[in-house]
């Protein structure tokens, strides 16, 4: 059979958004700018003659047409990817390739590898940070670390960590980190905002935080968006407000005083899902995967203790 396809890189970009949701996540997957990727969605529109998005403000949200498509294509990419893998030849013994969430990534994995490279010097680590789900049962990545709920059949999950949500900020941005009282304290602060990283209904935004305790107010609404908690983290670093995040990534910079909730007594939310590692029960485990798993489970350890003893010896109130 002859085959003819064309704009592949389109529907590359196709894919990426509808998987993702909007032109700017599907460029950090793909390695380019979002302007690229919207170029490429309307190259393919145009080549088509119809439009394959609506644009909302919410993000994207496939068309009727496109809708048709979309699981094929998932499908498809999917193979491309695993008989790339397949040409690649056998993995080598001390390769390790792993997929975890970028702000984990960078707060919680990256500051403890030293750790693991010293026990394992020779190992050859590939990360993928991007917020897509890699596929481990079909054997895209050897183990995951994912925020999410129970796995489905197919996957083994080993818990790491609950999840907690508070605010945080620099102290140099506010005085009210060292004692003060009243949840009101931060209407006087700039919010940052985190928007559609978790399907998590117990993440909450600051609309709904405030009305988890008694506050109820339209300034809970305003301050900027980010796609990503990394971002907003980032910011919050930079002193550009306060970011409603989870405790997990910044249970460190609150030890060590880089970081203070902005007013006492702290209000913390217990989310919905956790963080697990995950593997496939079928697929062969070599020593490398042996090594990673259980340094892995001693650093999940260290950081439960320290999040139940900050949780025990602060000022705080847990819902949720």
């Amino acid at each position: 059979m002859t085959r003819s396809l064309n704009h592949l890189n389109a529907l590359r970009a196709v894919e990426a958004s509808a998987r993702l949701g909007n032109f700017t996540r599907a460029a950090e997957e793909l390695g380019v700018t979002p302007a690229a990727v919207g170029q490429q969605v309307r190259i393919l529109e145009g080549y088509l003659g119809r439009t394959l998005f609506h644009r909302t403000p919410v993000g994207l949200r496939a068309t009727a047409a496109a809708a048709l498509a979309l699981s094929e294509l998932h499908e498809g990419f999917d193979r491309l990817e695993a008989g790339f893998k397949r040409l690649q030849g056998p993995v080598a013994e001390n390769q390790l390739s792993v997929s975890v969430a970028p702000a984990l990534a960078w707060k919680w994995l990256a500051p403890r590898m030293q750790g693991l490279y010293e026990r394992s010097p020779h190992i050859d680590l590939r990360m993928d940070t991007s917020l897509r789900l890699a596929d481990i049962a079909g054997g895209e990545f050897d183990l995951a670390i994912r925020y999410g709920p129970e796995e489905g059949e197919g996957l083994k999950t080993i818990p790491l960590f609950q999840e907690y949500l508070l605010p945080v900020c620099v102290p140099s941005l506010c005085k009210t980190g060292q004692g003060a009282t009243g949840e009101a304290s931060i209407l006087d602060l700039p919010l940052l905002h985190i928007e559609g990283e978790t399907s998590d209904a117990a993440v909450r935004d600051w609309g709904h935080w405030g009305e988890l305790f008694g506050l109820q107010d339209p300034r809970l609404d305003e301050g900027p968006r980010y796609p990503q908690s990394a971002m907003a983290l980032q910011a919050a670093f930079d002193g550009q407000g306060i970011a409603l995040c989870g405790l997990t990534l910044v249970i460190g910079d609150l030890i060590a005083g880089r970081l203070v909730v902005p007013y006492r007594p702290a209000r913390a939310v217990k989310t919905d899902y956790a963080y697990r590692l995950i593997t496939s029960p079928v697929r062969r485990r070599t020593a490398t995967q042996a090594t990673f798993m259980r340094w892995i489970e001693q650093e999940a350890q260290i950081t439960r203790d320290q999040i139940s003893d900050y949780l025990s010896r602060a000022e705080i109130t847990l819902a949720g």
